[in-house]
C-alpha cells in the first residue's frame, strides 16, 4: 500500500481554481489523482466552503497544526536507569513514577513521560519479564471469542423457523385497536 503524501502548495492552488471553475468535487479529485474525502475535507478545512476556499489559509493552518504534534519519546538513557529503580527496587507504578518525575525535575523536561509510554517502554523491552513482575495488575488477557457458540442474551436451544413443525401454525396478529383495549371491549 501506497504511503499518504501530504496535498502541496501547488496543488491547493490547484483545487481553488478548478472551484472558481465550478468542477466537482470528484472532477477534481479525478484530476490531482487523490481520494474524493481528501478533496473534500481539505475544502472544509477551517470553516471554509467551496466558494470561500483559500489556498494561502489552508497551507497556514497545515504548518500550524504540524506544530502542534509532539515527537514519541523513547526512554533511553538517564531516564531508562531512573525508570528501573523506581520500578525495581522501590516497586512504583508508572502512575507513581510519571508524576514524581514532573515534580522533583520540573525544569528538565527530557525526563517527563507520560505512564502510557512507560507501559508501552515495559511491555515491548528486551527485559519484559523482570519489569512486568514489578508492576502490580498485570495486563489482562482477553478472552477469544469462539465462533457459534451462545453470546450474550442468546436464545439456547433455538430452533430455526424453518425448521419447526408445521402444525405450530402462524399466530394470528391481535384485531383490537388501543381505544378496544383501553375499554377492554373485545371486537372481532
Amino acid at each position: 500500500m501506497a504511503s499518504y503524501i501530504r496535498l502541496t502548495y501547488n496543488e491547493r492552488h490547484r483545487i481553488r481554481q478548478m472551484l472558481k471553475e465550478q468542477w466537482s468535487i470528484g472532477e477534481i479529485a479525478r484530476t490531482l489523482r487523490r481520494s474524493k474525502s481528501t478533496i473534500s475535507t481539505e475544502i472544509r478545512r477551517k470553516g471554509m466552503t467551496a466558494k470561500g476556499y483559500n489556498p494561502i489559509t489552508a497551507q497556514q493552518d497545515v504548518k500550524f497544526k504540524r506544530k502542534l504534534v509532539k515527537k514519541k519519546r523513547k526512554i533511553q538513557g538517564a531516564l531508562e536507569s531512573i525508570l528501573q529503580c523506581l520500578m525495581l527496587e522501590k516497586h512504583w507504578s508508572p502512575e507513581q513514577i510519571s508524576n514524581y518525575l514532573r515534580i522533583h525535575y520540573p525544569s528538565q523536561t527530557e525526563l517527563h513521560v507520560s505512564h502510557e509510554a512507560i507501559y508501552k517502554h515495559v511491555y515491548n523491552s528486551p527485559h519484559r519479564e523482570i519489569y512486568s513482575r514489578a508492576l502490580r495488575s498485570k495486563r489482562k488477557r482477553r478472552r477469544q471469542r469462539k465462533p457459534g457458540g451462545v453470546q450474550r442474551g442468546g436464545i439456547r436451544n433455538r430452533v430455526s423457523i424453518h425448521k419447526r413443525d408445521p402444525e405450530v401454525g402462524w399466530i394470528q396478529p391481535c384485531s383490537r385497536t388501543i381505544s378496544d383495549r383501553k375499554s377492554s371491549r373485545e371486537t372481532v
